[in-house]
């Protein structure tokens, strides 16, 4: 019975169709966004690409069993870059959008969020929370908080683009705008932060349908099933407990 197993696997190595790696040796471009904390920055001190969705990403690409190196850039360029065949998958932090236009297929969300309004705390005395009306709301290019206000609300509100989420925190700072929609994660993370004390926010947490995910080209069904099984795989371990830890007390897996 032995010999009969041994032999077995014998053939199947032959065939190639026993794979004891997952992977062919190939090393995958991950693109994620050039600063986004705490979902990715750039560390200048140790010169690495650090932050919570780099931390997930790495843990799912070890579970895929895929080679995975980081590059930064912005959402927009590393849709582009995706497109072009210059990055291999983009690590999409929440809020952030896919091109509907282009042919790229998504992974399962690893943590999802929420969007909020903010702004800065004596501004928001003088606001109706109920009535945004004729208000200069400033938005991530991009982001699902950019989208909805787009379709839903570009004919009662002054919306107004910025690259980054720290952006639109600096024009809150200038009163260049009234407020600010954003991801609810990032805004708790930031408030954090000593600087950030004249915000606030106003009214409830909406639902957006917000979260983080992974891209890759539509053409790679393959990569795709990997990355996803990697994501479930890590489910059943406490990997994503430790990292989580690292930059919330509560819990967003």
């Amino acid at each position: 019975m032995l010999r009969k197993i041994i032999l077995i696997v014998i053939i199947l190595i032959m065939a190639g169709q026993l794979v004891l790696w997952a992977d062919t040796g190939k090393t995958y471009k991950v693109a994620v966004d050039h600063n986004y904390p705490p979902f990715s920055l750039y560390n200048r001190k140790t010169a690495s690409i650090e932050g919570l969705a780099v931390d997930v990403t790495k843990v799912i690409c070890e579970h895929a069993q895929i080679q995975c190196d980081f590059v930064l850039m912005s959402h927009e360029e590393s849709l582009k870059a995706l497109k072009a065949g210059e990055v291999d998958i983009v690590c999409s932090g929440p809020g952030l959008m896919m091109d509907r236009k282009a042919n790229f297929l998504t992974t399962a969300k690893f943590f999802r969020s929420s969007s909020v309004f903010v702004g800065v705390k004596q501004v928001l005395k003088q606001l109706d929370k109920n009535d945004f009306t004729g208000l200069a709301i400033g938005v991530v290019q991009g982001s699902i908080q950019h989208q909805r206000l787009s379709s839903n609300y570009e004919r009662r509100l002054d919306i107004k683009e910025y690259e980054r989420f720290q952006d639109v925190l600096t024009a809150l700072a200038l009163q260049e705008i009234d407020l600010g929609m954003l991801d609810i994660l990032a805004v708790y993370y930031a408030f954090q932060n000593d600087k950030a004390m004249m915000f606030d926010v106003i009214g409830n947490p909406v639902n957006t349908g917000d979260g983080a995910f992974l891209a890759v080209r539509g053409e790679e069904k393959e990569l795709l099933k990997k990355l996803n099984e990697g994501i479930f795989s890590v489910h059943y371990t406490r990997e994503f407990e430790i990292i989580n830890a690292k930059y919330y007390d509560f819990f967003i897996f």
